[in-house]
């Protein structure tokens, strides 16, 4: 194997699941989250953040968003000042977000990078992409 950084042929890489998938993620996916609920994550933590935003983020996140987790739906409003987040339905929306519960938990803990996981379509978006990055800068820490 070549030891050179800057080669980045499939021998001198390992893939995503190689990385996340060690005896290691367990502690770290702990110690960085309170709780592995999801719907934590979405209901309470998510406007929490959205509120301590930079402006600059804050600015992008106009709009609503419609999010399915594992088959769970949630509604995000960005069209008032603050954020409302509803549970259990899809609401007309912007941009549409599909995501598995696990995969959201491991952005959630920056296991996962959420332009790669849209990328190999572990992520489906549909409307505006560009939004579902925002959205996840304030998700991944």
């Amino acid at each position: 194997m070549n030891n050179n950084p800057d080669d980045f042929s499939p021998q001198n890489s390992k893939s995503l699941e190689d990385k996340t998938d060690n005896s290691n993620t367990t502690k770290i996916d702990s110690k960085k989250r309170k709780t592995n609920d999801f719907n934590d994550l979405i209901l309470n933590e998510l406007p929490l953040r959205a509120a301590k935003a930079n402006d600059l983020l804050k600015s992008k996140l106009k709009g609503k968003i419609a999010i399915k987790v594992s088959g769970e739906k949630f509604s995000f409003d960005w069209t008032s000042a603050q954020v409302t987040v509803k549970s259990g339905t899809l609401e007309a929306c912007d941009t549409e977000i599909e995501i598995s519960s696990q995969d959201l938990m491991r952005i959630s803990s920056g296991l996962v990078n959420p332009q790669i996981a849209m990328l190999s379509e572990r992520i489906k978006v549909k409307g505006n992409p560009e939004f579902a990055i925002y959205l996840f800068n304030l998700i991944a820490p």
